[in-house]
């Protein structure tokens, strides 16, 4: 990420992370170099309160995704 957008370590490149990691738990066949550098140029041309926005969403989708892990792993394990 840092390469491609030609910036520093910071906050906004683990806003990226985040948003790159909620697209592939959403849907792993993204998960390809070529699909994610498209994806990282888009999201580095996005303003700072665009990414902020992206970024929140994506946060509140992986949540989502590792509570239902959560309550998948408790149900077949008998735990509550």
């Amino acid at each position: 990420i840092m390469k491609i957008l030609n910036l520093k370590p910071g906050p906004k490149i683990g806003k990226i992370l985040t948003c790159l990691l909620s697209q592939i738990l959403n849907n792993p066949k993204k998960n390809k170099k070529a699909i994610l550098e498209k994806e990282v140029k888009r999201l580095g041309s996005l303003s700072e309160k665009e990414l902020e926005a992206f970024f929140q969403k994506s946060k509140k989708e992986i949540e989502s995704i590792e509570t239902k892990k959560d309550q998948m792993a408790k149900k077949k394990y008998w735990l509550s």
